[in-house]
């Protein structure tokens, strides 16, 4: 039998991703990162309404998860439920954002607001460590 070794080398990383991340929601299921993930993944393979339940799930276990945030709001765009969008990103903008790549995701955020209501304007408060 002839196995395809790039096959293995791209996909076999994906499939261990996967299933550690299943048996860690088994053994924690508010776990909030790996709901995100299960979101991600599911997202990933075109599954929108699981998609959609485990990036409420992660929001429900920890409201300030700024990945998800980001992740439901532009999934809500995408499929059109702009409005909704809009309160998951106000929910995302109150939350104080403590890392550069939560600030960099609030910015996004801010982004696809404006996208969605080219009325709305931010101004941003300079970082200082």
């Amino acid at each position: 039998m002839l196995v395809n070794r790039n096959l293995l080398t791209k996909f076999l990383p994906m499939v261990k991703m996967v299933f550690y991340n299943y048996k860690s929601l088994s053994l924690n299921p508010q776990n909030d990162r790996a709901l995100y993930l299960a979101g991600a993944i599911a997202h990933f393979f075109r599954q929108n309404q699981k998609a959609e339940k485990y990036y409420q799930k992660s929001l429900v276990a920890n409201p300030n998860n700024l990945i998800a945030i980001k992740s439901l709001s532009f999934y809500l765009y995408d499929v059109g439920r702009k409005l909704e969008a809009v309160s998951v990103i106000k929910q995302g903008l109150q939350v104080q954002a403590s890392t550069q790549a939560n600030r960099r995701r609030q910015v996004e955020l801010a982004v696809l607001y404006m996208r969605i209501d080219s009325t709305v304007n931010f101004t941003f408060k300079e970082y200082t460590n």
